[in-house]
């Protein structure tokens, strides 16, 4: 099962959110609508095309099916490392 646990880099986090949904065995578009968001905003983050918000990460992970805590423990200093002007803060 997909874990942010050991996650380094951006890419190595889009990579593990993209298992994360895949490993649902829904598609992205079901899942963006069980955490309440839309499908392009799942693809673009699964895709590794866009970096998500806190709460977008936290609505992504709950809908499939896991605790958003410790994938949001891993996402903050990855996003404090992007370039102020990146940061969806």
């Amino acid at each position: 099962m997909a874990s942010p646990i050991e996650l380094r880099t951006q890419g190595e986090f889009a990579e593990a959110l993209r298992e994360l949904v895949s490993e649902t065995g829904k598609s992205p578009e079901k899942v963006a609508n069980l955490g309440g968001l839309r499908g392009n905003t799942v693809r673009g983050i699964i895709e590794g095309k866009h970096w998500p918000q806190e709460r977008t990460l936290a609505q992504l992970v709950r809908a499939c099916g896991q605790d958003p805590r410790p994938w949001v423990a891993v996402w903050r200093p990855l996003n404090d490392a992007r370039p102020r002007q990146e940061r969806n803060i």
